[in-house]
């Protein structure tokens, strides 16, 4: 069988009927002679994965198509190459499973392709993006960040004269033009069109919405979303391999093809329409941090400097900027948290406090799935409250927020635990009696109420609860004795140890801690951090201990005094820190080095979570990796145009002069 001319290929996720309609759309009103298509399906054992494929192989025996379960990477990136990978065609074009394309499409596009000389064939194309009502496009994508995204719809009009031009609105409520370019250059000239209703009025002055006319020329364009793309397989030039889940992709992959002399082009004629609304949303993993991993790695693969990331997502999303540099310390290995996915809990209506209350939940079980679908800052450390107060009676907790008092109550609410602890303190015969939460509580939320009434009726393990709202900006002066509490107070340093001497000799086994890796180094109101408090708790309290630390959303550390509890090797999750809880050792000193010579890292340098790693990965791992040091001065050098002055010999010796001091300061007490 000879090879085909095109493969048209999507990459599905739970998406069945986006799938067939697409499918029969191309086999029905486009020709599809010389094509073949593929189907990549991405959860292949779910219903729409088996209905899928049953559609695909009942149709395969008259159609050239083939379907391919994929389950080695989730997401919408490594699919999508996966498809280049698999076809058979000369060119690929790429779609969401969920787009038609303009009668004629595929026709008009393979004779583009055809009639098209060598060097054109090595670009990346797509076409305007039709909108649901179909009287106006989106010619492609401006690349700034909005949403979690970077690229925004956007449209280019012809100037009477001929000239491209792309419209925003000015501060003022206006229409401002620029000259549409594919790096987004160029001056805003401002108009006196009235934003409201602008098409009109531009119309009624000789502009036409570019590309509506499906016989205009192609033209480049600075990106445009990927539900619809078109390469040469041969000169495909491919994602980035460490991209996972969904984000980065878009802009990213236009920029690589300008870096390497291509263009992104706009084919008026391979016009097409996206099925955005989707119910109960996307189904495939879909996570911030995920999506600030990936751009930051597009960024560093193409020299960019990441400020525009950083400053989109902790500055207008409000990231932790603290979070943010953990995700940059290392992008390649940092695995973003997925939540396990819940039965359905639907909220009615919203609380005093405008968050959304789970009014139909049965249980208090429901209740803590519906919190995880709604998910603020506690969420993501569900499993740690649930382990950790398995043998556990009696619970306190002093907080802010009324997510703990949630999953706190379905975790000792829980049936008898019969013996599954695992742990010789707890005593089995006892597992059926009332379980006890005390709550010092400053978040009035309504939720409590609704706590409260499911607490009565509850099928599990009798509980009781008794809550208290209050203040906390001063220390609770008194608690009753627990197994456990949960401290989510005030951070700062004074403020955590001070309440780890008045509640720890009222604790019988465990102190949970939040938001120890957000202040953990330097508390609120630039105090001393959380770490400078549990180091100095536990240097005076030596049955206490690190049992677990989780970087996640914020940070949670688990002390215990119970043996079992004990990991094998000792946790010190905190950097190193010098006696006033400043950050110390080798990163450190390497920036003090270089501030003398007049190279000061910014607040938002990524020499900073680079400094964080030298620090905390002590002086023989800098040692061993003191090229891979100079290779990240080397590249922010070059950031800062100051690669001409990069000596690396010379460089190399102030590395190694840090790093001398701080394995100084460790031998002398002074740092650690």
């Amino acid at each position: 069988m000879t090879k085909p001319f095109l493969t048209v290929a999507m990459a599905t996720y739970d998406d069945f009927d986006g799938v067939y309609f697409s499918i029969q759309a191309h086999r029905l009103l486009q020709d599809s002679s010389d094509c073949e298509f593929i189907v990549l399906d991405n959860n292949p054992d779910s219903e729409h994965g088996k209905t899928t494929r049953e559609f695909i192989q009942g149709i395969a025996h008259n159609e050239r198509i083939r379907y391919i379960p994929f389950t080695e990477s989730k997401g919408t990136t490594q699919t999508r190459e996966r498809l280049f990978k698999e076809a058979e065609g000369q060119y690929v074009l790429v779609t969401d499973p969920h787009v038609l394309v303009q009668a004629n499409g595929l026709h008009r596009l393979k004779e583009f392709l055809r009639n098209s000389d060598p060097e054109m064939q090595k670009n990346l194309f797509t076409g305007p993006l039709l909108y649901d009502g179909m009287n106006y496009v989106a010619t492609h994508f401006e690349c700034l960040f909005r949403d979690q995204m970077e690229g925004a719809w956007a449209t280019a009009w012809k100037h009477p004269d001929g000239t491209l031009v792309v419209t925003s609105q000015s501060p003022q409520g206006t229409v401002q033009m620029r000259p549409l370019h594919p790096e987004g250059l160029g001056d805003w000239v401002a108009t006196d069109i009235s934003w409201p209703g602008h098409e009109k009025a531009l119309m009624d002055r000789g502009y036409k919405v570019a590309g509506m006319d499906s016989n205009d020329p192609p033209f480049e364009i600075p990106a445009q979303g990927l539900g619809l793309f078109c390469s040469s397989k041969e000169h495909w030039l491919g994602f980035n391999p460490d991209f996972r889940m969904f984000g980065g992709e878009e802009c990213y992959i236009h920029r690589k093809y300008r870096a390497a002399g291509r263009q992104a082009l706009c084919l008026p004629f391979l016009k097409w329409v996206h099925r955005f609304g989707r119910v109960g949303g996307p189904k495939y993993p879909l996570t911030m941090e995920g999506k600030v991993r990936n751009y930051i790695l597009g960024y560093r693969e193409l020299g960019l400097d990441p400020e525009p990331i950083r400053k989109h997502f902790v500055d207008e999303i409000k990231v932790p900027q603290q979070r943010y540099d953990m995700i940059a310390a290392d992008p390649v290995n940092f695995t973003p948290y997925v939540a396990p996915k819940q039965p359905q809990v639907d909220a009615i209506g919203t609380s005093n406090l405008g968050h959304p209350l789970p009014v139909s939940a049965q249980n208090l079980g429901q209740v803590a799935e519906f919190l995880l679908k709604n998910p603020r800052d506690l969420d993501q450390h569900i499993n740690a409250f649930m382990r950790w107060t398995l043998d556990c009676d009696t619970a306190v907790e002093i907080t802010k927020r009324r997510e703990s008092t949630a999953f706190l109550l379905a975790a000792l609410g829980r049936k008898a635990c019969q013996g599954k602890c695992n742990r010789e303190s707890c005593d089995k015969s006892q597992c059926k009696q009332t379980a006890e939460l005390y709550s010092w509580q400053e978040e009035g939320d309504t939720l409590l109420g609704i706590l409260q009434e499911h607490v009565k009726i509850h099928e599990g393990r009798p509980l009781s609860y008794t809550v208290t709202m209050a203040d906390l900006t001063e220390p609770v002066q008194e608690i009753p004795e627990a197994d456990f509490l949960f401290l989510d107070t005030r951070h700062t340093g004074e403020r955590l140890l001070t309440e780890l001497n008045l509640y720890s000799p009222m604790i019988r086994k465990r102190i949970m801690v939040h938001d120890t890796a957000l202040y953990g180094v330097i508390g609120d109101g630039n105090t001393k951090g959380l770490w400078w408090a549990i180091k100095s708790f536990l240097a005076e309290n030596l049955e206490w201990f690190v049992a677990e630390h989780n970087d996640a959303q914020y940070g949670m550390t688990v002390l215990s005094r119970v043996p079992e509890d004990r990991p094998k090797d000792e946790t010190k999750p905190w950097p190193k820190t010098d006696k006033e809880g400043k950050p110390c050792g080798c990163g450190t000193n390497l920036k003090a080095w270089l501030k003398k010579i007049g190279i000061e890292a910014t607040p938002n340098c990524s020499c900073n979570a680079r400094a964080k790693v030298m620090d905390s990965m002590g002086v023989q791992w800098n040692k061993d990796n003191i090229e891979t040091i100079l290779d990240w001065l080397n590249e922010e050098a070059t950031k800062r145009s100051l690669g001409s002055l990069f000596f690396r010999p010379a460089v190399k010796l102030v590395v190694q002069r840090a790093i001398a001091k701080a394995e100084k300061d460790e031998a002398n007490g002074l740092c650690g």
